[in-house]
């Protein structure tokens, strides 16, 4: 299973910029509790956010949003616990490398591939919504760990495209 899909073609999808934003704010807070832990640099807006009940950007369908907040306050809290789990850890390799990527990917109406939040989520917790153990989630098959790690890198690799293809991205560095 990829998790790359295309929001277009998914019937579940209300809103294609909500799983966008969502998609592309989530994977830049998880990896900022990594930073956190190891540098020390806090963003409050990102704290604010996985750390309030009532903070929600969605106005559909917020289940998703509310595992998120959920994963990540247990990733936070239980750090040392976690930082060495292979499907946290990867979230290392999503980086940009073109400036303004984030931006212009939310604003690319032409673009409808996103990050399958969901599928990860499930991946992450139990039917119950509770956080897997370290354990369990070290003992993900290595193919599934693989297959999210190359979706990650993809989906950082489509959001520099965009910003390429806007041309905020010239003058930038191209490689990962």
């Amino acid at each position: 299973m990829d998790y790359i899909r295309n929001v277009v073609n998914d019937p579940n999808v209300t809103s294609a910029y909500d799983e966008k934003f969502l998609s592309m704010i989530a994977l830049k807070m998880m990896k900022y509790v990594y930073e956190k832990h190891n540098d020390g640099e806090r963003r409050q807006e990102y704290e604010d956010y996985f750390q309030s009940e009532d903070k929600i950007f969605r106005a559909l369908l917020p289940e998703e949003e509310i595992l998120l907040k959920k994963v990540i306050n247990h990733f936070d809290k239980h750090f040392e616990e976690y930082k060495s789990v292979p499907c946290f850890e990867i979230l290392k390799n999503f980086k940009n490398n073109q400036k303004q990527a984030p931006e212009k990917y939310l604003d690319d109406q032409n673009e409808m591939r996103t990050f399958d939040l969901k599928s990860y989520l499930e991946l992450l917790s139990n039917k119950d919504g509770s956080i897997k153990s370290a354990n369990e989630l070290k003992n993900l098959p290595k193919e599934e760990v693989l297959k999210l790690n190359s979706s990650i890198v993809k989906f950082a690799d489509i959001a520099d495209s965009c910003a390429i293809r806007s041309g905020s991205g010239f003058g930038m560095q191209m490689g990962r």
